[in-house]
């Protein structure tokens, strides 16, 4: 399960900021602070690879199993990403060159946010 070129190229754009967002729905820390505060939850499931997360309770889910323990997490944390909810609000924080390839890649997931 190998990145494509322009998933790699996609990767180094990637920051910890998008991860609060695709966590938490909030694209910064609110001045009052998180409630609840964001937590990561790893969750045994044979069904599951690709991360998913509650905006309501501010919770990373990563899913543990035989498919998750033996490759590289980045390819279902991509995924994760540009499959989320928040994928537009992610796009618009990302340098204009990574956004391009972003928006030209995952064009029907775009088309899909803004309607």
């Amino acid at each position: 399960m190998d990145l494509t070129d322009e998933e790699q190229k996609f990767i180094p754009m990637v920051t910890p900021h998008h991860f609060l967002m695709f966590a938490t729905g909030a694209a910064q820390v609110p001045v009052t602070g998180f409630d609840p505060i964001p937590s990561i939850h790893f969750v045994h499931d044979e069904s599951k690879s690709v991360p998913s997360a509650s905006a309501c309770s501010n919770t990373l889910y990563l899913y543990v199993n035989e498919t998750t323990i033996h490759n590289p997490i980045h390819r279902y944390l991509v995924t994760a990403l540009m499959n989320g909810g928040i994928f537009s609000k992610i796009l618009m924080s990302l340098p204009s060159k990574c956004m391009q390839y972003a928006t030209s890649r995952y064009k029907g997931v775009c088309e899909k946010q803004q309607e």
